[in-house]
């Protein structure tokens, strides 16, 4: 039994089209209303919660009729999943299968409850990682070219000319990557030893 909820997203009709109007004019476009292959996943997942609970408030009732209605009275919920998440988490607390009334009245706590709620942005697709890309790489050489021929605020650690230096570059690194890395390099060109004693100037 499926007891996987995807509520938004779905582009299912909830029931056969209706018949046509006699008089256009004076007839209003329907409500949306949820699909009902949405209703079927949430009375899978309240037939898992409740068993024969639940199963036992429709014995006699035509249940195309009854998803219909649940999907007509939900149709104010599509596309705010939220809503419906907090209405199926009050499931965990209930002994007994909410009605349609109770269903709704979860709804509306999980609707007051997250009242900003927005949905997640789609991921980027390959052209705007491009864009990104291209953005980034042009404000990189923005910098550079912004930077060039300016004093490199680093030499004294690329360069000691000191032990003083040396000790606060090895301070320094404990809590910078950049110094961290310039430290390291110095090492392995024997300019500083592993123990921080400066063996020779940096050219």
């Amino acid at each position: 039994m499926d007891t996987t909820m995807t509520f938004a997203g779905s582009t299912s009709a909830s029931r056969d089209a209706p018949a046509q109007c006699s008089a256009p004019a004076q007839c209003s476009a329907p409500a949306p209303s949820l699909p009902i292959a949405a209703i079927e996943r949430l009375f899978n997942r309240m037939t898992c919660f409740y068993g024969s609970k639940f199963l036992d408030l429709w014995k006699n009732a035509d249940m195309d009729r009854v998803m219909a209605t649940w999907a007509d009275a939900l149709g104010e919920y599509r596309g705010k999943p939220h809503c419906l998440q907090a209405a199926l988490e009050q499931m965990k607390l209930r002994p007994f299968p909410p009605t349609l009334p109770e269903f709704l009245a979860d709804c509306r706590s999980g609707e007051r409850q997250f009242p900003e709620f927005k949905p997640l942005p789609p991921p980027p697709t390959p052209e705007m990682r491009e864009r990104v890309k291209q953005g980034m790489a042009e404000f990189d050489a923005f910098m550079s070219a912004k930077t060039a021929g300016q004093p490199d605020p680093l030499a004294w650690a690329k360069r000691p000319k000191s032990q003083a230096a040396v000790r606060l570059l090895r301070d320094g690194a404990k809590r910078s990557r950049r110094l961290a890395v310039i430290l390291n390099n110095l090492i392995r060109d024997g300019v500083v030893s592993e123990n921080g004693r400066l063996l020779r100037g940096a050219s």
